[in-house]
């Protein structure tokens, strides 16, 4: 079967940019489908995207996940009920993009990247289809502004061992103007910082599970992954929001006491 890609991106109350972020993938030729999940928008933008996609004569189709919403957003929910669609497909690879994030140029071809990255945007990473199906759904138990994305961005970066990893032309995507306050609207806890040190130790412990090996572990995670990799888990853990998450591992773990 031909190699191409599914999109998955999430949405709560954020019309304007999903509009623009779900139309940009209508037309790319390793793109067969966009799977959109409204997690209880009050916009009704999974509706109203169902409408614009029937007139902007797409190549792709678009499959919209309704999915109700009690309290926050919950981003890695919304995530599992996307993977829940794209199992069920036929398509090779999978895309996750953030809603305020666009497609300007045509991706590289699928079958040239085991796991996609792109100096545009923070919120692009893609894989194949036989990773996720092997790393099963994403947990549940993480959740929180800034604490989903950089939980799934490892999730999906500790994969990378299914394949290698190719970088996006600059240019491919752009990132769609927008608020602190428009992304914080539905998170009860607004600052990631504070996010991230309710979830840090459970993430840490979780990734030992999974992987067998600590995220503060350079030794262990070179052995296991790569020094490529290794370095990706130091830059993406140290980098995400500002805030120094791995050398501050230690310091957490005596704060929450565990």
């Amino acid at each position: 079967m031909d190699s191409s890609a599914v999109v998955i991106t999430t949405c709560c109350g954020r019309w304007e940019h999903a509009r623009q972020s779900v139309l940009s993938w209508a037309s790319d030729d390793h793109v067969s489908r966009v799977v959109f999940v409204d997690h209880g928008c009050p916009d009704g933008s999974g509706t109203r995207l169902e409408a614009l996609w029937a007139q902007a004569d797409p190549s792709a189709s678009l499959t919209v996940v309704q999915l109700p919403r009690r309290g926050d957003f919950h981003k890695l929910r919304c995530i599992n009920a996307a993977l829940r669609e794209v199992i069920a497909g036929l398509e090779t690879h999978v895309l996750f993009l953030d809603v305020d994030d666009v497609r300007v140029a045509p991706l590289p071809p699928c079958e040239e990247w085991g796991l996609l990255v792109s100096p545009d945007v923070y919120g692009l990473l893609g894989t194949r289809r036989s990773s996720l199906e092997r790393l099963g759904p994403v947990t549940e138990a993480i959740r929180g502004y800034g604490a989903d994305d950089l939980y799934l961005r490892l999730w999906l970066l500790l994969a990378a061992e299914a394949g290698p990893v190719t970088e996006a032309k600059p240019g491919t995507f752009r990132a769609l103007d927008h608020s602190e306050e428009e992304k914080v609207r539905f998170y009860s806890t607004k600052n990631p910082l504070v996010s991230n040190a309710r979830n840090v130790a459970q993430l840490a412990d979780m990734f030992a599970d999974r992987f067998g090996v600590a995220l503060d572990d350079d030794e262990a995670l070179k052995e296991r992954f790569g020094v490529g990799v290794w370095r990706d888990v130091v830059r993406l853990c140290n980098e995400s929001y500002s805030f120094r998450w791995r050398a501050s591992l230690a310091a957490w773990r005596r704060e929450l006491g565990l």
